[in-house]
């Protein structure tokens, strides 16, 4: 596998490019919205809420517009997350688009 990648490795950097970018267009839509983003060097992204409480209120808002996302309040799913945090990966633009809808719904 790895012998394939370095045969396209102007593949792989567009991709790696089109992550990084996803993922600091959503960071920066998410602090304009005032949540607190963790920095991370990886394609997830965690958010901490200010309680459980309204960790928890996310976590189900968006599963009910069918967008999961992790919750750090279970142990099994992230370890080292308190449960004020919530994390996600940065998906494509649909899926950050759908996510971004959810949330400014959830916000009102």
């Amino acid at each position: 596998m790895a012998a394939i990648a370095l045969r396209h490795t102007d593949y792989y950097r567009q991709l790696r490019d089109n992550i990084i970018d996803r993922k600091q267009r959503l960071t920066s839509w998410l602090t304009a919205k005032e949540f607190i983003v963790v920095p991370s060097f990886i394609n997830t992204i965690v958010v901490r809420l200010d309680n459980s409480k309204k960790a928890r209120a996310l976590v189900e808002g968006l599963k009910r517009h069918k967008i999961l996302i992790n919750f750090g309040g279970n142990k099994t799913d992230k370890v080292g997350l308190d449960n004020n945090c919530v994390s996600f990966v940065v998906g494509t633009d649909q899926q950050i688009l759908q996510l971004q809808s959810a949330i400014q719904e959830l916000l009102m």
